[in-house]
């Protein structure tokens, strides 16, 4: 049997997949899945959380090199000729069904050309970001964070950190001494669905939770703490402890914060509580990845953000960062600035519609922010599933998968599989790609859990195909844009890149891919390597607000100094 492979062309049109709205109940629409390994795959021993290890990234390397080669694992020939996962159930797949797959799909293939195209845009919108003249029309904000320099080593303290991510919140103290790695003492926390909303709420159960932590770890309540504050939402910082928040996201509500200093929000609330700890630094999670993953590597240049969401800071050269207002509150010998991107929202002006599809466009039809966030849509977590789950939907509307108990005058939306697809998460995606493309055992895994035990080997084999061109097609437009950044930190020899998120450490594919294309994209003559930034949010924020209150300290003696009469 001939099969007609359309895998390379790449359709400048949208096909008409929607012959039907392929659209989930309003309780499953606001219901996005978040990334993160099945709980089965925890195990709890002498109270830590270990993850197993079959679900670390494929790569099995917390550092990768620009020369390391594709040897052993990260050799995937499945990667290079992702329609061959499909050749193995070749007899079982009709030739008008493997067409019309291919032809459904289509959208999902991308290639350097488009890649490069991407990048283009990124660059522009960077550019138009730093300027204050165009700011107010780039998708990119390019936001100064006033963090200008990495730890020396030589800092020393016990710090108070939270981190306030988009889904977990944790607090910690991090013991930090001269030429030794941090000792942390962390607790994670959910975060009420009730808390998500109102500021004061927030704050107020932050700071609870904060004193209960401080007791349990016979923290004398009365000696004076500082805190760093890893806040991993879109602020206009001012100064490095303030900041304007500007909207949420992931869900979240804090309309009330929108305009308002969260620093000086939280200080309030921290107050009421009559805590002696003061806000010193406010970060969000790709600043403390980069902070971090520099107290070990000097020559850490970028901090990544890839999970629920995604996000990406780099140094700049603070003359080419002409947004700056107030150049008073920075250090007299800084040269350079971090530059936080918010790169989650390339696109939101339409500048990407060249390769966002019609799945794209549901997904982001259904989801809290329609319209927003596009490029983060593309890539991050928190929708893959869902995307994963809208073309699945299509495919089984097509009677190309998830035929079998389906009667042939039953309408797909009264098909219970139809509504079993919406709770595909990222993590079964993750699991899904462990399969090497035989036997697909990890797929029928997923397919048992989610209550398809009827899925026959050739549905396996389209299941493991779109769940793997889905992430493809998201670790390729990942490596366009650290590419992007590459090329800005130009003078540079060598550049460490710290990366962290659940999406990065979990899914058994992303790594490699973004590897691969790296070696493409990446400026020619800039040696480079990828490290896995450990617990960034919290070291990072708590190293920040050290060297913060230190330099605090050092412009107060100065003040004070006396001077000598001539």
């Amino acid at each position: 049997m001939s099969h007609t492979n359309l895998s390379s062309t790449k359709s400048n049109q949208s096909c008409d997949i929607y012959s039907e709205k392929c659209k989930a109940p309003n309780w499953l629409q606001t219901c996005f899945p978040c990334f993160g390994p099945p709980l089965s795959l925890f195990s709890n021993v002498n109270g830590k959380l270990n993850i197993s290890p079959q679900f670390k990234s494929q790569a099995g390397k917390e550092i990768v090199h620009r020369n390391d080669t594709f040897g052993g694992l990260l050799h995937d020939p499945l990667e290079e000729d992702i329609t061959s996962i499909l050749h193995t159930k070749i007899d079982l797949i009709p030739d008008d069904e493997y067409k019309e797959l291919m032809n459904i799909t289509s959208p999902f293939h991308i290639n350097v050309e488009t890649l490069i195209h991407v990048m283009q845009v990124m660059e522009n919108s960077i550019k138009m970001g730093l300027d204050p003249t165009t700011q107010h029309k780039s998708d990119l904000k390019m936001i100064p964070t006033y963090v200008t320099t990495i730890a020396t080593k030589r800092e020393e303290g016990d710090i108070l950190a939270l981190d306030l991510g988009g889904t977990n919140f944790r607090t910690l103290l991090v013991k930090i001494r001269p030429q030794h790695d941090p000792v942390v003492i962390s607790e994670a926390h959910i975060v009420p669905d009730s808390k998500k909303q109102n500021s004061q709420e927030l704050f107020r159960f932050i700071s609870d939770v904060l004193k209960l932590f401080m007791i349990r770890n016979k923290l004398d309540l009365n000696k004076k703490f500082i805190l760093g504050f890893t806040f991993s939402f879109p602020c206009q910082q001012l100064a490095l402890n303030r900041a304007n928040f500007l909207y949420p996201t992931k869900g979240w509500g804090l309309q009330d914060l929108i305009d308002h200093d969260v620093v000086e929000k939280l200080q309030e609330c921290l107050n009421e509580k009559q805590l002696n700890v003061r806000v010193t630094a406010l970060i969000n999670d790709t600043v403390g990845t980069l902070i971090a993953c520099g107290y070990k590597v000097p020559s850490c240049k970028v901090g990544i953000i890839l999970g629920t969401g995604t996000n990406a800071c780099y140094f700049e050269d603070i003359s080419k960062i002409q947004t700056i207002t107030d150049t008073t509150v920075l250090p007299l010998e800084a040269t350079q600035m971090i530059i936080n991107t918010e790169w989650g929202a390339l696109g939101d002006s339409g500048c990407l519609d060249f390769v966002v599809n019609e799945f794209d466009r549901e997904v982001d039809k259904v989801s809290n922010n329609p319209g927003k966030q596009i490029f983060e849509k593309l890539i991050a977590g928190m929708y893959m599933g869902r995307l994963a789950a809208e073309v699945l939907a299509v495919l089984m509307n097509h009677g190309i998968i998830l035929k079998a108990q389906r009667g042939h005058q039953e309408s797909y939306r009264q098909y219970s599989p139809f509504w079993v697809l919406y709770n595909l998460q990222t993590s079964h995606i993750s699991e899904i790609e462990l399969d090497t493309g035989k036997t697909f055992a990890n797929t029928r895994t997923v397919m048992n859990k989610l209550g398809l035990p009827q899925a026959s080997d050739a549905d396996c084999a389209i299941i493991s195909y779109t769940c793997r061109l889905i992430s493809r097609r998201a670790a390729m437009l990942t490596a366009a844009a650290i590419a992007v950044l590459m090329k800005r930190l130009r003078g540079s020899n060598k550049v460490c890149i710290g990366i962290d998120g659940s999406l990065y450490r979990y899914h058994p594919r992303f790594n490699m891919i973004i590897q691969r294309h790296l070696k493409t994209l990446a400026p020619v003559l800039l040696d480079y390597e990828l490290h896995i930034s450990s617990d960034g949010s919290g070291i990072g924020a708590a190293i920040v607000a050290i060297t913060a209150d230190q330099e605090r300290q050092k412009l107060k003696k100065i003040a004070l100094k006396p001077t000598v009469a001539c």
